[in-house]
């Protein structure tokens, strides 16, 4: 009943307004008005205007196939690029691309680059919860951490993309496709390679924590930075396999236990500042720290800290900013919750400044 008023109110409110409109513009300078309006919403809000042109192309679907086709591609589109922006705003730059939806007569090419957007292919719109799932799978295979593919381990790849599509479809709740992502797509996976599992729980555990897209997603998307143009290394192949046994450490610590979760490697080089005290504490151990590892000629460092640890995380942060020892590249305070309550957290990304 309430959203029966909702709707009853929010359509005479648009009728006054067009009519108000018209009484003052006219009816050219209405039409004008509303075409203007339409316009800046679909360019500040382009994923959300995708959804909204796919639910009104359904509405038509009886008319034509070829309205539920665009009904289906529209609102794919506006789901995946939302949730792709959710992602981003967590890590640098994890999904680059755009998605585009396009349909085949037959299986070609699944996904792939073009014009500056990942096209999905599609056969057919009949459960449009698989196809969300499909989709999704299909634009992370190809998208995420795009340049740095082929320099990391397979099963550590397929981990994370599977991690990231899961993630994206719980950013509005999509539990139907959800549930077709894991029964269709990541089981027969898993079966097949038991090691994917392992490491998307511990993905899946460090994203709870807020460290999935802001430390273990930026740390592998900058391997390509230090490899292209090669096309391969097993180096790299090997160090992301020794950065996830070192972010599985991270992931598992309990509280008040010291833990190794830093790599030196020819490739991955790294140390994590874990401010991980109860209470708050004055921020010298943390700045005589970052001091050491300037001489050791670390290139770079992650600090990590939540609820009132986040104070001394920042103030150590400012100090080691001001003695020239490392700059800030990256900084988050964000909020994360659980099944028992919302904290703060925070992460920043340091790099070293060369003497």
């Amino acid at each position: 009943m309430k959203m029966k008023v909702k709707w009853i109110a929010l359509i005479v409110f648009v009728v006054l307004s067009i009519i108000g409109l018209i009484y003052f513009l006219g009816l050219g300078g209405a039409i004008a008005g509303l075409f203007e309006s339409l316009l800046v919403f679909a360019l500040s809000n382009p994923d959300k205007a995708s959804e909204y042109l796919g639910s009104f192309y359904k509405k038509l679907r009886g008319v034509n196939f070829w309205f539920e086709k665009k009904a289906v591609e529209k609102r794919l589109e506006g789901v995946i690029g939302f949730a792709s922006k959710k992602v981003n705003s967590e890590g640098v730059n994890l999904l680059p691309h755009g998605v585009n939806i396009k349909w085949v007569e037959t299986k070609d090419r699944e996904a792939f680059l073009k014009n500056d957007k990942i096209v999905v292919c599609f056969e057919s719109s009949i459960n449009e919860a698989r196809n969300l799932a499909r989709a999704t799978m299909l634009y992370t295979s190809e998208d995420l951490i795009r340049e740095s593919q082929i320099f990391v381990n397979r099963t550590v790849m397929k981990a994370a993309c599977f991690a990231v599509a899961r993630k994206m479809l719980m950013v509005e709740r999509r539990l139907d496709s959800l549930k077709c992502l894991n029964e269709e797509f990541l089981q027969p996976e898993t079966t097949q390679h038991p090691s994917i599992e392992e490491y998307l729980k511990t993905m899946e555990k460090l994203d709870s924590e807020g460290h999935l897209t802001r430390v273990v997603l930026n740390e592998l998307s900058e391997v390509s930075t230090k490899l292209l143009p090669s096309l391969s290394s097993p180096t790299a192949e090997a160090e992301t396999v020794s950065f996830m046994q070192s972010m599985k450490r991270l992931a598992e610590k309990e509280e008040g236990i010291d833990i190794d979760a830093d790599l030196r490697g020819q490739v991955i080089d790294y140390r994590i500042i874990l401010i991980a005290r109860k209470g708050v504490e004055e921020p010298d151990r943390y700045i005589d720290y970052a001091k050491r590892l300037w001489k050791e000629g670390v290139p770079k460092i992650y600090v990590l800290a939540q609820g009132d640890r986040i104070a001394t995380a920042i103030a150590a942060v400012e100090v080691i900013k001001t003695l020239g020892l490392y700059r800030v590249d990256k900084e988050w305070k964000f909020t994360l919750s659980d099944q028992h309550h919302s904290f703060n957290a925070y992460t920043a990304i340091l790099f070293r400044i060369q003497p």
